[in-house]
């Protein structure tokens, strides 16, 4: 959950701006910036394991699911319900919303 208090915040929004700026001069697009941004990440997450341990790993794994469901919660999801409002849903879909009422 990134939604951390503000204390907390402080601490670290002074590393994530500086990581932010260094992503945004390796390349104008979100395309290239995607292996720079997956080296900053795999460095941070491997740079906290304690241990190669199961526990570790799944604490871990688990975090970057999160990371990746929230991002898809919040920023994909609008755009999708705005392209079935112009385009259309597909036909399943409908139908099990239906069966599910």
């Amino acid at each position: 959950m990134p939604y951390i208090d503000s204390d907390s915040r402080f601490d670290l929004d002074e590393a994530v701006a500086y990581a932010l700026e260094a992503l945004e001069d390796v390349g104008d697009t979100t395309l290239d910036r995607a292996g720079p941004l997956n080296y900053t990440i795999t460095r941070i997450v491997t740079g906290l394991m304690d241990t190669v341990s199961y526990k570790d790993i799944c604490v871990l794994t688990g975090v970057l699911e999160n990371v990746k469901q929230e991002l898809y919660r919040r920023a994909a999801v609008g755009y999708e319900d705005t392209k079935i409002y112009q385009n259309g849903d597909v036909p399943e879909y409908i139908k099990y919303e239906r069966e599910s009422s």
